[in-house]
């Protein structure tokens, strides 16, 4: 039997198998989700070219659609999805060369890659599938059943779950590992959140962006995660941060950062607080209903899904009716279950000035949120 894990995120099994180094890098980072069940979603690496068997060329000559079945071609990767109990999607990789051979031909993506990432180009293979392949069909299997990513970090308070859904770069992973490394709060997402119609929110451990300014306003982020650095990585750490300040970066594994009993299974959402920076002198709180902060989460993981949704639209004008449901279909889905999961919490909107850095938007907000400040009454 080939290499594999299945696991479970909320109310989804999901297995990835197959002799590939996206596997091994499942295994160590969906240990704690680890599972026995029969999954629902499997995505299968496998060696040879995906055949096309009856699918129809749609728009870009890149997509095929058959009866129950949509095939495409990712940046790295051939894909084909075979509708039905369980979900199977089948990866190819392209480019089956050794990684040293291909950075010795592409050396200034290679550097880039060693001075931001402090690894190989494989990097680019698994963050390719993470968040172009995995997250777009993680995405319709919530659907289907209710549930639905949100772009958003979130952690738990006495059992009370705390979603802050913004777009990159806004403040939420800094408010997220405050509360978890100095108070009392446990662990549920860095950057997609799993979320229920019925405001449940779901342990998600997709690595965290951990950057250069995160570490230099946390020390004790800081001493996590370069604690765990090589020699060899703590040197091209500093030497990335030198030369490009704004684009180093480590992609961190959750447990690294913290221990499992900081980390939650689920909580009940009871605060949603949606993030934005804007050029305003100071800080803009104001409470909304929960359809207002279900509008600009779903108008976030909507742009994040971007070229997958490029994908369904063609998909919509093949031969075969569509696995997937339509972009519209699929915008009114998302409001519907962010409402109805909102629905029971106390929901906010907050634009920050543009400098305010992260000790100046976590002073704020315990000023403002009862839940945010008792994570840190300890």
């Amino acid at each position: 039997m080939s290499q594999g894990i299945t696991f479970k995120i909320g109310v989804l099994v999901i297995r990835i198998e197959g002799e590939h180094l996206v596997t091994q890098w499942a295994q160590d980072v969906f240990s704690i989700l680890k599972c026995s069940e029969e999954p629902e979603l499997v995505f299968r690496f496998v060696d040879q070219p995906v055949l096309l068997r009856g699918e129809k060329a749609v728009g870009d000559g890149h997509t095929f659609v058959g009866d129950r079945i949509l095939s495409y071609r990712e940046r790295h990767y051939d894909v084909r999805i075979k509708g039905g109990s369980p979900v199977i999607v089948e990866v190819f990789q392209r480019d089956r060369r050794n990684v040293y051979v291909k950075s010795l031909i592409d050396l200034d993506e290679m550097w880039k890659m060693w001075l931001s990432h402090g690894t190989s180009l494989d990097m680019k293979l698994l963050k390719d599938f993470a968040y172009s392949i995995f997250l777009s069909f993680l995405q319709c299997s919530l659907l289907d059943r209710n549930a639905a990513l949100i772009h958003a970090s979130g952690f738990s308070v006495d059992g009370k779950g705390v979603l802050l859904p913004a777009w990159g770069g806004v403040g939420k992973s800094t408010i997220m590992s405050r509360a978890v490394l100095h108070g009392k709060a446990k662990f549920l997402t860095d950057d997609h959140a799993v979320i229920d119609a019925d405001g449940q929110m779901y342990l998600h451990t997709l690595p965290i962006h951990a950057y250069v300014y995160h570490l230099e306003q946390d020390k004790e982020l800081q001493k996590r995660v370069l604690s765990n650095f090589s020699g060899l990585n703590r040197l091209q750490w500093h030497i990335g941060k030198a030369i490009r300040p704004k684009k180093t970066v480590r992609w961190v594994n959750p447990k690294i950062i913290f221990e499992e009993s900081k980390m939650a299974a689920s909580a009940k959402i009871a605060c949603v607080i949606v993030l934005f920076r804007g050029k305003t002198s100071e800080f803009i709180w104001e409470s909304c209903s929960p359809e207002d902060a279900a509008i600009p989460c779903a108008g976030i993981i909507m742009s994040e899904i971007k070229t997958f949704s490029e994908r369904i639209a063609r998909a919509d004008a093949g031969w075969h009716k569509s696995l997937f449901p339509s972009l519209g279909d699929m915008h009114r889905l998302l409001l519907n279950i962010y409402s109805h999961a909102f629905s029971q919490a106390d929901c906010a909107r907050l634009m920050i000035p543009l400098e305010a850095d992260g000790n100046a938007l976590v002073d704020y907000l315990r000023t403002k949120c009862p839940l945010i400040e008792a994570a840190f009454s300890i």
